[in-house]
């Protein structure tokens, strides 16, 4: 299947176990690892209610720009928040997600302060590995990866842009 951008190497890193639970220590591993290898955009599908210091403090430490999912919990993020989207750092971008009228999806969580972006999240076409065929989806999940393939996009026209950089295009370039 295609994606926002059809040129890039992906380093896919499992933390979690077949039943889509995981733990903290193993995405600080796995972020630890990332920044090892030289990963520029990171992207994430996945959060929770639980804050973790040492996990903000991984995800400050790395260089690159994180994009997480708001969540689907149709909540304000500012109110209750989802970690790790919901944490203040200036190198994560939280996504919310739209439907195909641009508008909020019922579903997705937002916040005025904790949710910086919404892309695509209602109907999306991909692939599916416990089916093992294409299906369409719905979900912040689905939304991350489409501004992680446009921040990917805006780093390869200028390969020398620092994550705050490649943020702020991203910010200022949206539909409001």
């Amino acid at each position: 299947i295609s994606g926002v951008n059809w040129h890039v190497a992906i380093m896919p890193l499992k933390i979690a176990d077949e039943d889509g639970k995981g733990n903290t220590s193993d995405a600080i591993r796995a972020f630890e690892y990332a920044r090892a290898n030289g990963a520029l955009i990171i992207s994430n599908s996945w959060g929770g209610e639980n804050y973790s210091q040492a996990l903000r403090d991984a995800i400050e430490a790395s260089p690159a720009l994180m994009v997480f999912s708001a969540g689907n919990d149709g909540t304000d993020n500012d109110i209750a928040p989802v970690y790790p989207a919901s944490y203040p750092s200036a190198n994560i971008i939280s996504v919310a997600a739209t439907d195909n009228h641009d508008d909020l999806a019922g579903f997705s969580c937002y916040g005025r302060d904790s949710v910086d972006i919404a892309a695509p999240g209602v109907n999306v076409l991909s692939t599916r590995h416990f089916q093992a065929a294409y299906a369409t989806g719905s979900g912040t999940s689905l939304s991350a990866p489409h501004v992680a393939g446009v921040a990917a996009l805006i780093k390869s026209l200028n390969t020398s842009r620092t994550t705050a950089e490649i943020k702020k295009i991203l910010m200022e370039n949206v539909d409001v």
